[in-house]
């Protein structure tokens, strides 16, 4: 279930409407993005947004999920909120 896209998992119809920057290719990275929909409301830049995905279902089901993952397999916490960063920055670059 990792792999998995926000708007998959909140069933929040923005894959029919387009109107999030989330989708189609940072369904997996929303916390990162700026002005991403959440709640039916625009979401601000990552300093100001964080404290709010880090109480969504998604955030805590799906994407603690991959740091506790990539911790196993490495080891390593930092290095872990460092990938899926760099992830994100790669999945804006190809927007």
């Amino acid at each position: 279930m990792n792999n998995i896209n926000c708007w998959e998992f909140k069933k929040c119809g923005k894959d029919k409407t387009g109107d999030c920057p989330a989708y189609p290719n940072g369904g997996k990275v929303c916390y990162l993005l700026a002005g991403t929909m959440c709640e039916g409301e625009i979401q601000g830049i990552y300093a100001i947004k964080i404290g709010s995905c880090r109480e969504c279902d998604f955030y805590k089901d799906i994407v603690l999920d991959k740091f506790r993952q990539y911790e196993n397999e490495t080891g390593e916490h930092i290095i872990a909120e460092q990938k899926l960063t760099e992830d994100a920055q790669v999945t804006e670059q190809a927007r």
